[in-house]
């Protein structure tokens, strides 16, 4: 067998569609301007566009409310927050060592007015405009918020598809970047009885209650992989969120400026970080040169906490979308489907796939996020005749015996929240092209 350049590796899974203009029956969808509700087959939603928020969001498959009533912000709201030297001091003295005297300096500038309040704000009197496609329905609130601050021109939109059982939120802003201390969030206040958070974090969920033992770290700030989920710590039912634009979460209040030796959220809210320049920064990819900058967060309910199907899956689609692309170009010899890598099971990433830097052969890397061991089988790409693949480790050195490839599959062991890696040995079949 030979090294081999690219274009000499099978494709991926892949599935063709011709455009027709055949008249299909779509899914339920539903919009009124003038009342702000909008309605899916999964969701139902009612948008206050006069204090700019959803003002309920029930799952229709339970009959469940999502909204938590009287929370101080409202539910897929812009919170723009604004801190004085007492909130920026207080943090310095509980989150420094005392003989860090530079940092005061650097976190608080020695010009900054010591007798300032802190201030934040919502915006508030909104205009609504709603829009129906064959596939889903959207709703968009747009205004100014005039202060604190420099004035903001935001927008709200939620979109329910009609195809998934999703809702997603978009928050844009337009402000010019501020030196003084300031943060924006996503507010998103749930409600939910007896409330447990997991952490979709690198590598594995993690619990903040009972997952961390040691004392003065920052619980009021988590910077999170593949979202949050919250759910009832009795029933198991509970909502997940994923951000594929901003890492950063609260859980509970606004985390910006708060620090403690531990903090417990007590209410289920989660609030998205958008930007902040905590650090004396602000960053033009945070918060633009007077551009419209924007997050999405995209959430979905389930009836029961389970890693890989409440938290782990959805918000990997989430991130990692489904790439199409259109053409005008006459059609090829290959087929109009061909499968890509296949697992015997989910909750499981394909973090590489491709020609092997180290050598002959080519890579494969896993990893289990799911928290769930046993054997997995794995089956290669049509065309990649594989004879045995070798695990090895992530620098490329040998751990294990080699493994069999038999039609084309092959199963291994893979431990709960590990990696792993292997060198396909493999020959190309011809292909049409």
């Amino acid at each position: 067998m030979s090294r081999f350049v690219a274009k000499d590796v099978p494709p991926l899974g892949y599935r063709t569609f011709v455009a027709a203009n055949e008249n299909i029956s779509g899914p339920q969808l539903f919009a009124d301007e003038e009342t702000g509700v909008l309605e899916s087959p999964f969701f139902k939603a009612t948008l206050d566009a006069k204090r700019g928020r959803i003002a309920s969001l029930t799952d229709k498959r339970t009959g469940r409310e999502m909204v938590a009533p009287g929370a101080p912000q409202g539910f897929g709201q812009y919170l723009y927050e604004r801190f004085s030297y007492k909130e920026i001091s207080e943090w310095i003295a509980k989150s420094l060592y005392g003989q860090y005297h530079a940092h005061r300096f650097i976190f608080a500038a020695y010009d900054m007015p010591q007798n300032t309040e802190y201030e934040s704000g919502l915006p508030e009197n909104m205009a609504l405009s709603v829009v129906k496609s064959t596939i889903d329905v959207k709703a968009v609130m747009t205004g100014i918020l005039p202060d604190p601050g420099q004035p903001q021109r935001v927008s709200i939109a939620l979109t329910l598809s009609g195809i998934e059982p999703t809702a997603e939120i978009e928050v844009s802003w337009q402000k010019q970047p501020d030196s003084w201390p300031e943060a924006a969030w996503v507010c998103l206040p749930f409600q939910v009885d007896n409330a447990k958070f997991r952490l979709g974090r690198l590598g594995a969920n993690v619990d903040p209650e009972e997952d961390f033992s040691v004392d003065n770290v920052n619980y009021h700030m988590w910077c999170v992989n593949h979202g949050v989920a919250v759910y009832d710590g009795e029933t198991g039912m509970g909502y997940g969120v994923c951000s594929p634009d901003t890492p950063m979460v609260s859980l509970g209040e606004p985390g910006e400026y708060k620090f403690d030796k531990r903090f417990t959220p007590r209410k289920p809210y989660i609030y998205f970080n958008l930007y902040n320049n905590h650090w004396r920064t602000n960053f033009v990819a945070w918060v633009g040169d007077e551009r419209r900058m924007s997050a999405k967060v995209r959430l979905w309910a389930f009836e029961k906490f389970d890693v890989e199907s409440s938290l782990f899956t959805p918000a990997l689609e989430t991130r990692v979308p489904l790439q199409a692309a259109a053409s005008m170009v006459r059609g090829g010899k290959l087929p109009p489907t061909r499968p890509g890598i296949g697992l015997s099971r989910q909750g499981i990433a394909v973090t590489a796939f491709g020609p092997n830097p180290d050598g002959k052969g080519m890579v494969l890397r896993l990893w289990e996020q799911g928290g769930r061991g046993g054997p997995c089988t794995v089956t290669l790409p049509e065309g990649l005749n594989a004879t045995t693949v070798k695990p090895v480790s992530l620098r490329g050195t040998d751990i294990g015996h080699i493994i069999p490839v038999k039609d084309g599959k092959f199963t291994f062991d893979l431990k709960p929240y590990a990696p792993a890696s292997f060198v396909i040995d493999f020959e190309i079949t011809a292909m049409s092209e």
